[in-house]
């Protein structure tokens, strides 16, 4: 597996109408990832929105397509050797194409996408393109009414993290740790490998786990899909919560490579944390109570809500949140709740967290509005949540999942007055959907809604 980033030399261009006279026909350097609230004040064509009455400035953006344009080359290619491009995300509905061939249409932030260009590269520079179309418009649901929501602003339009990958033979598509931990302090490690193989070449590989000082090494079979394989670390170390104890820390690693040769495909490396994290709702005289349960150990929780560092995702580095993440452990904070009108939190925020020792209570960012239940979209909310599920499991401090935050009360509220929309909205994807993917990807682990009386 060879990676190339491509965050280098991108250009913005605002088309379409309603655009200022100072910015019309203008084409300004970008970063990646990024986002066009920052590279406008950076240019000198805006304000900083972060200043005071300045988000409205660029509200204009809403309302245009934003075309993100770089050219890049690439090595000479190996026979039998795929290339894709690959995106770890994109703020808005956008189309990708590449020296003038549309890839693909994409609908939503909160996941990646890939696609095999192999085919349409050039032995110089290829053109990629990638335009998002007006936030304002793509959010809009004309045929199915007003959908509710706190704000009637769209989401800002950003260009995250891209990439090539180059990989021949089979590759490591997502790799999912089922963690444990036995009351003679053996950790568990149940290893879901996925695999993706490149053509019809296919041939018998092998997987080989490491966790610390512990390793196995499984038989993949030539075109298998999946593979499925425990290792147990005897005289694990217990992960705890701060303020209850350590927070110790195991490698863990997963590398495929062919039988016949031992030549290395790919290698996936994660850090995990042994221990238990349970809610005890066991119902009451009275009512039932929410108490998180950390390796058998009844905690009391001092929790805050957590938005991101910054409006302007750009802007976050991890530094920044280990400046944040220690000011709460400083007040006696053990607990951080994603709101669910923020995002899936990112590798670096979980990564601070498990080593402070502070639990997570993960937000899908469903709220708050309502979401409607017809395709693409429930296709599109279904994937995304897979893949963050998958994404994140892996993190000691990532005690729960939760949805509906100000949804399914609002669902039961529009239902009763007869609201027009009330059928549209999708109850299920909060207590059917959503807790399913769950229990398939990341058993174990609590999920909750707000549930409405």
């Amino acid at each position: 597996m060879i990676r190339q980033d491509l965050h280098n030399g991108w250009q913005l261009t605002a088309t379409s109408t309603g655009i200022p006279d100072s910015v019309e026909g203008t084409t300004v350097p970008t970063a990646v990832a990024g986002s066009t609230h920052l590279d406008l004040p950076t240019a000198g064509l805006s304000s900083d929105p972060s200043a005071d009455q300045a988000q409205a400035e660029p509200a204009w953006t809403q309302r245009t397509v934003s075309r993100y344009t770089t050219t890049f080359t690439t090595a000479t290619l190996k026979r039998h050797e795929r290339v894709d491009l690959v995106f770890d995300g994109l703020g808005a509905e956008a189309t990708i194409e590449l020296n003038g061939r549309l890839l693909g249409d994409v609908a939503t932030k909160h996941r990646g996408y890939r696609f095999d260009i192999r085919d349409l590269l050039t032995r110089g520079g290829n053109d990629l393109t990638v335009s998002f179309s007006s936030t304002r418009t793509s959010a809009a649901e004309p045929d199915l009414g007003e959908h509710a929501q706190v704000s009637p602003h769209p989401f800002n339009t950003i260009l995250e993290p891209v990439r090539l990958e180059r990989w021949h033979i089979a590759r490591l598509a997502r790799v999912r740790p089922v963690v444990t931990i036995s009351g003679d302090g053996t950790g568990q490690v149940e290893i879901h490998a996925d695999i993706a193989w490149a053509g019809r070449h296919h041939q018998d590989l092998l997987l080989r786990i490491t966790v610390g000082s512990a390793e196995r090494t499984l038989f993949v079979p030539a075109g298998a899909k999946t593979v499925i394989g425990p290792v147990d670390v005897p005289g694990v170390e217990r992960w705890w919560p701060a303020g209850h104890g350590a927070q110790p820390l195991y490698d863990l690693a997963v590398e495929l490579s062919t039988k016949s040769t031992g030549e290395q495909l790919d290698v996936v490396a994660k850090r995990i944390g042994f221990r238990t994290v349970t809610v005890d709702t066991t119902p009451e005289q009275i009512d039932a109570p929410f108490t998180v349960v950390v390796n058998g150990k009844p905690i009391f929780v001092n929790g805050v809500d957590w938005v991101p560092d910054d409006h302007l995702l750009g802007r976050i580095t991890k530094g920044r949140l280990a400046v944040r993440v220690d000011q709460a452990v400083a007040a006696a904070v053990n607990l951080l709740r994603v709101r669910g009108d923020g995002s899936y939190e990112s590798d670096d925020f979980y990564d601070v967290c498990d080593e402070r020792g502070v639990l997570v209570r993960q937000d899908f960012p469903l709220s708050p509005a309502a979401q409607p239940k017809r395709q693409p979209g429930c296709a599109e909310l279904a994937a995304e949540a897979r893949e963050n599920v998958a994404r994140l499991m892996s993190h000691a401090s990532l005690a729960m999942w939760n949805s509906g935050n100000e949804n399914v009360w609002a669902f039961a509220d529009r239902a009763r007055s007869a609201h027009p929309c009330g059928q549209s909205w999708e109850l299920g994807y909060h207590i059917d959907v959503l807790p399913g993917i769950v229990a398939e990807l990341d058993p174990g682990r609590f999920y909750c809604h707000a549930r409405s009386s």
